[in-house]
């Protein structure tokens, strides 16, 4: 096979891949039961006038695409492979990404990021990044925060057979992690 057809080819493919598999979670969306745990939180972040930094674990973020595919958002996407597959999925939902990791283009797509923020988007973060260590937050999230003025919101979601629920003890541990990194940065 010559070689722009097989371009076309894997070009053609990803397409595919990415519309069935926009089209089976939404699917799957429609079968979701939510149940929100401090909820009161949440709608006093959406509410405000300040932009709102959606923080999701990594390997936890399939829930917030569906839970907040009806906000302006944009999220930082590596220039990976596997980032380009992201970003078409993400797209598909309407969300604007930013390319960028922290291996490369970080410091462009966080600058991308604030810019977003600034013109009137939300954005969402993996504070732990794909790299790890896991449930520890790397300092993009606050960085941006900083200086955006933007309010975190943590969104950590589980998945049982019969409902996705965010856990009082996972929102307490997710707080307390991002007002550790906080307090360490904007200290003096």
């Amino acid at each position: 096979m010559p070689r722009s057809n097989e371009v076309w080819y894997r070009r053609w493919l990803m397409a595919c891949v990415v519309r069935l598999l926009s089209w089976g979670l939404r699917l799957l969306y429609c079968t979701l039961r939510s149940e929100h745990i401090q909820q009161h939180f949440e709608e006093r972040a959406w509410h405000g006038d300040t932009p709102v930094l959606l923080a999701v674990w990594h390997g936890r973020a399939l829930y917030f695409l569906h839970r907040y595919q009806r906000q302006r958002l944009t999220i930082l996407v590596s220039h990976s492979k596997d980032g380009e597959f992201v970003s078409q999925v993400l797209q598909r939902f309407g969300v604007h990404v930013t390319r960028g990791s922290s291996s490369r283009g970080g410091a462009q797509g966080l600058m991308e990021i604030v810019r977003k923020v600034h013109s009137g988007y939300h954005a969402a973060f993996t504070p732990d990044g794909p790299r790890g260590p896991r449930y520890t937050v790397q300092p993009g999230i606050v960085a941006v925060a900083k200086t955006t003025g933007a309010a975190i919101l943590p969104v950590p979601a589980t998945a049982s057979p019969t409902v996705f629920q965010a856990r009082q003890h996972e929102v307490e541990t997710s707080l307390r992690h991002i007002t550790e990194m906080a307090d360490h940065s904007f200290a003096p």
